[in-house]
């Protein structure tokens, strides 16, 4: 099954691939003004590729979701997976990495969400913020913790562990660094496993945030920023 985190990052749309322009007209609601290097149906500087112009690793990749229904538009068609598809040697790794450690860390799907939303919330990244608010009770993330991140609340009253994650995330996002007394309390609650899958997450999250933003990655329209602008 792909990486359901990485899915919330795409929208679908019927398009013909490779059209650029300033204006973008799709399934979108509505037409929106993108930047000039910007193209049209994949919203970034990275423009549709074709099957038949990917190198094999990537080609693999591409073919393991199937085009939408109804519709001639293949699955990558935004976000980190369709900039992988230029890279095979991310396409068959990169893109794979925070699913293995769902699948088989020791976190599990709800705590590590909290940890992808306050990377996002700290980066201040309304692309992956907005592709993770709706997706976070879906793994069973209560409204509380989505708040106490969206909105930079004290973690008063959270539970032990989601409590550590969020400051964790704080703390080694602003700071640059984890206090001793954190690092101890994280390795009580997650195992030295966990302490090291935790951080891989918010890393995989900040690199995942530095290719969109190098892409300049635009916000569909037809999904709303969720994040509060400073």
């Amino acid at each position: 099954m792909r990486i359901l985190i990485w899915a919330a990052l795409l929208t679908f749309s019927t398009v013909i691939a490779g059209a650029q322009s300033n204006t973008a007209r799709s399934s979108d609601a509505g037409a929106v003004t993108l930047p000039a290097d910007v193209n049209s149906v994949t919203y970034s500087r990275f423009p549709p590729l074709n099957r038949e112009d990917m190198k094999e690793g990537a080609r693999k990749f591409y073919d393991e979701d199937p085009p939408s229904p109804g519709g001639t538009t293949p699955f990558l068609q935004r976000g980190p997976q369709h900039m992988y598809l230029y890279s095979p040697a991310l396409a068959s790794t990169m893109a794979r990495v925070t699913n293995s450690l769902k699948d088989q860390g020791v976190l599990g799907n709800r705590l590590s969400e909290i940890a992808i939303l306050v990377t996002a919330r700290e980066l201040s990244h309304q692309f992956l913020w907005s592709a993770h608010e709706p997706l976070a009770p879906k793994y069973g993330v209560e409204r509380t913790i989505i708040d106490t991140i969206k909105y930079n609340k004290d973690v008063s009253g959270l539970g032990e562990k989601e409590t550590v994650i969020i400051q964790y995330g704080r703390q080694l996002l602003r700071e640059k660094k984890i206090t001793p007394d954190l690092f101890a309390k994280s390795v009580e609650l997650f195992g030295r496993q966990g302490v090291v899958e935790l951080t891989a997450i918010m890393g995989n999250y900040v690199a995942v945030g530095m290719m969109l933003d190098a892409a300049d990655q635009q916000q569909p329209p037809s999904r709303p920023a969720l994040l509060p602008k400073p």
